[in-house]
């Protein structure tokens, strides 16, 4: 099975949108939990305006300072509805991979 561009582009601004949007919901700053991370401001920024990607250590690191679990990153995606196919373990498995790789 391949994964479309298109499919990846809407995971990777799913992931951004939720990485503010959990912050948002709990009300903390930028810098507080870039600190808390171990990261720049910047690349906390950067994540949430969809211009780069948490890497799977941060990606836990987020998961556990908002206290969701990772896959609610994209847990209200609907693929189904955007017209990109149905979500599988597969299509979900290559698209983290693709947005590792890049």
């Amino acid at each position: 099975m391949v994964v479309s561009d298109e499919e990846v582009r809407i995971y990777e601004a799913a992931l951004a949108r939720k990485i503010k949007s959990l912050r948002d919901e709990r009300g903390l700053k930028r810098s507080w939990v870039a600190e808390r991370l171990g990261v720049h401001y910047n690349t906390l920024k950067n994540w949430e305006l969809g211009l780069a990607r948490p890497g799977t250590r941060e990606l836990l690191a987020l998961a556990k300072l908002y206290g969701v679990k990772p896959y609610d990153f994209y847990r209200d995606l609907d693929l189904e509805a955007c017209g990109c196919g149905r979500v599988t373990t597969t299509s979900y498995d290559k698209a983290a991979y693709k947005m590792r790789a890049s």
